[in-house]
């Protein structure tokens, strides 16, 4: 260990003397001027009033201010004093907060407004309908506010129409007051040992010293020898970080940045102070070499001490980015920044002229200016704020006292030693020097406990709180409402264009997938110097940007700008740019998929240019990237506007749990996890800032779905369907969605229908989502999941299944609808009985045999295509059936020849002819049937009889027995007197030869009854003209002709026709022409050309049956077509001036 020369113990002794004479304070004391009044006060125009400040407190670089208003007139007296109506404070716009009041004594009443009215000479905040003071009231009242930054103000006492009644105070009165020792109750002596200061000395570098404030006889420590240097010891500047971390550079060969962690300053001299090295700025040569460090909000600067630049420098590799460069040219050895925020240094002489004081107007831009000269200085090589609102600084013989404000110097102490970059570090360990031992931060706040300034019950009042709902956004960021969303996928170079409405304060744009730079062009000018590169390796610029604690993609786990995959949320995003009206700009980035967001900045020679944001026109945006390899980029951009109550309700969204009040609380809205729905961001406690630890996805941005209602409603469900299990099957939903157009008491109103609908979202499960359903994927028999139609392919083995739909939405994640249907997947079936039908009447009766043997077919409706055909056999009782059948339309057919039993004796297969079925005999042994959904049509029956051999001829018709039974009686007399046999002879005499026939008619006669009559039944049958001319003389017949078909001597059909005029023959039905003592065993329709007809089964006395049909056709005399008509009811026939009337009979229904 060194030992501490003489020198330096003189010189740490007499710094002692000197900082025990400044006094100190902590930037959060209430400080006050020597004099024994703290306070300053001044009599308004007119001697009615009068304001006296009382208290100005630097808070958090703000200024908590106190004003006591008294009423020091007489109403009707000297001046004619007033009632006071309201109270004017004048303010800089969006520069104060925390406005309220109180009455001190008297009765005065009011209430605070934050704008004044037109009439008010200045703009700020008022104190307005006041009553209850002035006049003949007397009283008084205070007044507290902060002020972002001290400024001159006036004070008006408006009294009836008198807007003169004016006090001012100008800033420097205000900064006296700051700046003063008043108000705390605790001696500089209480809290001096609270405070430590280090110091280097270049005489003895490789040592690090501390003094213990407040010690007495005054104590100069070794905290220890500093270990780890790579070069010989030349350290001339110390700065300490918010965590009392102390960094130095050591300037052989070149700077070099070293940290001395918190933990090694255990003030034991026996202890070394291990020192590590963070990295080489470099920074070499002697007139380059930084020899100036402060920290400025949290980042650690430097300057050149020749070269005029001024550096940001990374804590965490050394490295520097050059910020700014100075617009004037000299020797620097001191930076530091005082309360305020104001940026000073010290312009080094060496020549035997005093050194100078400089500031900066605009950190850090390189815009200084001259503040004061250093009265008998000569080189001062080290520079300090005091929390007292004073700058200290040193040459090699004193110690000068600065004060900026009023640009004074003065000497406090002389001494002589080689002292280089002599630094200051005071340590609040406690809240010693805040008045009263108050914070402001804590002061009236538990947690657990909500008041009016902590409404969360963090503990953490709202002034310091950073999220004063504790839902994981940041108060800062829910005053913004996204505008003009707009999502983009580009590659290969191309371009994003975005223009944010003049109404627009900001714009952000978030990247979800991007390989492997960008730049952004605002309104014309690039954002930074050179592209935005991620990447390491094969680029033309290598990195320039990185996470501010100096992690880089590609390394220690995390990956490549270009592997964070395809499923990164919109919300989420891997890289976010804002930036806002002011043109301040803020980077984030992820290092996990979906992860956090984390500050990033620039390095590796990349800067941001100056850009201009067009408050009153419209700001362009280009998204644009540098190809090189595979380029591309996702993800979207969108404008923001300033609203701090979204939904109108008076609570602003800063302690509003739902701030558009569409029933989803923030927390969840901005992607944060809320198990318990309270609205707060589930974690473990809260820190200082009165933000939630342990939360999941809080703090990583607001995504606008906070601040826009959106509402969802199902309108139609998905219905029940029926299917065959071969078929496949849908089920479809029908929802809207609407985002509010406007708010009405509070309330979200949604006046256009449909204006979110882009944002619904289905997914399909079977089963109950929230009860164990699963959810399905597109694949297999599934198709259409996260649409709103559900496509099922095949419904086999699905009959029974529940399908659910979730119906939610992208920017509500509260919003969900579900609904359901049920599949039911049935077969159809055909069936019945093949039976003979013993009694002729077409009905099943029990006692009638089934057919055995018979072959039925069943086709499916395609006629000209066997391979789909399906065939059975009917068993014992002639049943069938054909099962497991799709809806839709079949045709069965019947094939008897292969009956083996059910057949009468003496009977044969080839003797069966059918009588039934439930299509009608148009289409013999054949019936088409259609099948709905899980139909069992059991009823196809087929009813089959034997023929008879022959039936009766045509001779015996066109008249019926009863009706003109004395016209029957003449013509059996008639024929028996003529020696005509009752029944008629058939020979070669009256064999039926059409043509033969056709050739004997008249040849005017046109078309005849002979012309409509068939040419043969069948091929090889003899028919005979058999007709029953003596009815003309009996009936309205005015022309008959009727043909016997037989085969082997048997009649196996007949056809009669009758010519009438102007009306229908009254014997036309069969029924009543052929009934003759015969039974109607049925009736049937059928269907031959399109043409429906009757036909009637009549079982004649001598057991044979006959089928039978009769219609009419008939034309006028000028008609070119006949019109056919089939009737049960002769009167039901309409009348022609032509009609001929025709009965058609056979032993089979086939042949009629």
């Amino acid at each position: 260990m060194k030992t501490l020369t003489p020198n330096l113990r003189f010189l740490l002794s007499i710094l002692f003397i000197l900082v025990s004479h400044f006094a100190f304070s902590t930037p959060n004391s209430i400080v006050h001027t020597e004099s024994d009044d703290c306070s300053m006060s001044k009599t308004h125009v007119g001697d009615c009033w009068t304001t006296k400040v009382v208290s100005v407190t630097p808070a958090n670089g703000k200024f908590d201010i106190q004003i006591l208003v008294t009423y020091t007139g007489q109403g009707g007296g000297r001046n004619g004093c007033k009632a006071l109506s309201h109270y004017s404070i004048e303010a800089a716009d969006n520069a104060f907060s925390n406005v309220s009041w109180a009455p001190v004594t008297g009765n005065p009443s009011g209430n605070i407004e934050l704008s004044l009215g037109n009439n008010d000479p200045f703009d700020g905040f008022k104190l307005d309908n006041v009553s209850g003071i002035g006049d003949a009231d007397q009283g008084s009242f205070t007044i507290n506010y902060t002020l972002d930054y001290l400024q001159d103000q006036q004070f008006l006492a408006k009294a009836g129409n008198d807007y003169t009644q004016i006090a001012s105070f100008s800033k420097n009165e205000f900064t006296t007051l700051a700046n003063s020792n008043c108000g705390s109750n605790n001696s500089n002596d209480d809290c001096s040992d609270y405070l430590t200061m280090y110091a280097l000395d270049d005489n003895n570098p490789g040592n690090l010293y501390f003094i213990k404030l407040g010690e007495d006889p005054v104590t100069v420590h070794t905290e220890g020898d500093i270990q780890g240097l790579q070069d010989s010891e030349d350290m001339e500047s110390l700065a300490i970080d918010a965590n009392g971390d102390l960094f130095f550079i050591n300037v052989k060969r070149s700077s070099k940045l070293y940290k001395i962690p918190k933990s090694e300053l255990d003030q034991n001299e026996n202890t070394p102070v291990n020192a590590q090295f963070i990295g080489n700025t470099g920074i070499t040569g002697s007139n380059n070499k930084i020899t100036n460090l402060t920290f400025i909000n949290g980042e650690l600067y430097g300057i050149g001490v020749r070269s005029e630049k001024v550096y940001k420098i990374s804590t965490t590799d050394g490295s520097v980015t050059q910020v700014a460069t100075l617009n004037r040219s000299f020797y620097t050895s001191g930076l530091t920044v005082a309360g305020d925020g104001t940026v000073y240094l010290i312009y080094t002489k060496n020549n035997g002229d005093e050194s100078e004081l400089w500031k900066f107007n605009s950190f850090p831009s390189g815009d200084i200016e001259k503040v004061l000269t250093i009265e008998n200085s000569k080189k001062v090589e080290s520079l300090a704020a005091h929390p007292n609102g004073f700058l200290y600084a040193a040459d090699d013989f004193n110690f000068f006292k600065l004060d900026p404000v009023n640009k004074t110097t003065e000497v406090a102490i002389a001494y002589k030693s080689d002292i280089e970059g002599l630094a200051f570090f005071y340590e609040k360990e406690e809240n010693c020097f805040n008045a009263n031992n108050s914070d402001p931060c804590t002061d009236g706040a538990t947690v657990g406990t909500p008041t009016a300034n902590d409404p969360d019950g963090d503990g953490i009042n709202n002034e310091c709180d950073l999220d004063d709902d504790n839902d994981g956004i940041l108060d800062t960021e829910e005053c913004e409402v996204l505008i003009n969303e707009t999502s983009f996928e580009v590659r290969n170079g191309n371009s994003v264009n975005f223009t944010l409405d003049a109404v627009g304060t900001g714009f952000i744009l978030d990247i979800t997938k991007m390989d492997n730079s960008f730049n952004l062009t605002i309104n014309g000018t690039p954002l930074t110097t050179e592209e935005i590169q991620f990447q390491q390796n094969g680029t033309p610029t290598g990195q320039n940007i990185r996470f501010k604690d100096g992690s880089l993609w590609g390394k220690n786990g995390i990956p490549q700008i270009y592997q964070f995959g395809n499923n990164i949320n919109p919300e989420t995003p891997i890289v976010r740019f804002v930036i806002d009206e002011n043109l301040n700009v803020t980077m984030y980035g992820s290092k996990t998929a979906n992860g956090e967001l984390e500050e990033l900045e620039l390095f590796n020679g990349n800067s941001f240019n100056s850009f201009t944001w067009n408050s009153n026109a419209t700001n362009n945006f280009v998204v644009s990237q540098v190809v090189t390899g595979p380029t591309y980029i996702n993800g979207r951009v969108y404008g923001t506007y300033v609203n701090c109550d979204t939904d109108g309700d008076g609570i602003t969204n800063n302690i509003d749990l739902d701030s558009d009040n569409d029933g989803c609380y923030d927390v969840v809205e901005s992607g944060g996890v809320d198990a318990n729905n309270d609205g707060i961001l589930d974690g473990t406690g809260f820190d200082n800032t009165g933000k939630v630890t342990g939360g999941t996805n809080g703090y990583n941005g607001a995504n606008g779905n906070e601040y826009n209602a959106h509402q969802l409603t199902i309108t139609t469900s998905p219905t029940d369907k029926i299917v065959s299990p071969d078929q496949s099957a849908t089920f479809t939903v029908v929802a809207t969605a609407e985002s509010a157009t406007e708010y009405n008491n509070g309330n979200p109103e949604y006046n256009t229908a449909g204006n979110a609908n882009a944002g619904i979202q289905y997914h399909w499960y079977l089963g109950d989502p929230n009860n164990g359903g699963t959810a399905l994927t597109n694949s297999g028999i599934y198709s259409g999941v996260d649409s709103a139609t559900l496509q099922i392919s095949l419904s086999e083995g699905l009959s029974g299944n529940e399908y659910y739909v979730k119906v939610s939405h992208t920017n509500n994640p509260c919003l969900e609808e579900i609904s359901s249907a049920t599949l039911t997947a049935v077969w159809s079936s055909i069936g019945d009985r093949v039976w003979f039908d013993s009694d002729g009447d077409t009905n099943q009766d029990p006692d009638e045999p089934g057919l055995e043997g018979a072959t039925v077919t069943l086709d499916p409706n395609t006629p000209n295509d066997p391979s789909d055909d399906q065939t059975t056999t009917t068993d014992a009782n002639g049943a069938y059936i054909f099962e497991n059948l799709s809806a839709g339309t079949y045709i069965i057919t019947v094939d008897v020849s292969t009956v083996t039993g059910g057949i009468p004796n003496g009977k044969t297969a080839s003797d069966l002819i059918q009588n039934y079925d439930a299509n009608g005999l148009d289409t013999p042994n054949e019936s088409t049937v259609t099948l709905a959904i899980g139909e069992d049509n059991l009823n196809q029956d087929f009813g089959y009889l034997t023929s008879s051999d022959e039936t009766s001829g045509g001779n015996g018709g066109g008249v019926e027995s009863e009706s003109l039974g004395d016209a029957l009686t003449k013509i059996y007399v008639g024929r028996k007197k003529n020696s005509v046999p009752t029944e008629f002879v058939k020979n070669d005499e009256n064999k039926y030869d059409k043509k033969k026939l056709q050739k004997m008619q008249p040849k005017s006669k046109g078309q005849t009854m002979l012309d409509m009559f068939p040419t043969e039944l069948v091929s090889g049958d003899v028919a005979h003209v058999t007709s029953p001319t003596d009815i003309l003389d009996y009936t309205i017949a005015d022309e008959v002709l009727s043909v016997d078909f037989s085969l082997n001597g048997q009649t196996k059909g007949v056809v009669l026709g009758i010519k009438t005029s102007d009306r229908v023959y009254n014997h036309t039905k069969a029924s009543c022409d052929r009934l003759r003592g015969a039974e109607i065993l049925n009736v049937q329709q059928i269907h031959v050309n399109g043409y429906n007809f009757l036909m009637q089964a009549l079982l004649q006395r001598n057991g044979e049956v006959e089928y039978a049909i009769s219609f009419a056709i008939g034309k006028n005399n000028n008609d070119t077509n006949y019109d056919v008509q089939t009737n049960w009811y002769v009167n039901h026939y309409n009348k022609f001036n032509d009609m001929y009337n025709f009965q058609v009979w056979s032993t089979q229904p086939a042949y009629t």
